[in-house]
């Protein structure tokens, strides 16, 4: 498993600046778990788009396609 993750921190302060409400530690965490895994999956998927193109960099459009 990857140990690199999206931060609680970043998580509390992306719901502040959307909303007016304040989010627990533990839903926090929760949202950073899930979205560092989608990000897994996601980069995952979109390294094999970029290997079967023959490439070395995946692009803003291997997101896309991975992620549309």
């Amino acid at each position: 498993m990857i140990e690199t993750r999206i931060k609680t921190g970043t998580i509390k302060n992306i719901i502040k600046e959307t909303t007016d409400k304040r989010v627990s530690d533990e839903a926090a965490e929760l949202l950073a778990d899930l979205l560092s895994d989608e990000a897994v999956t996601i980069a995952r998927v979109a390294s094999k788009l970029c290997t079967h193109a023959g490439r070395n960099t995946i692009t803003a459009e291997d997101i896309k396609v991975t992620v549309i």
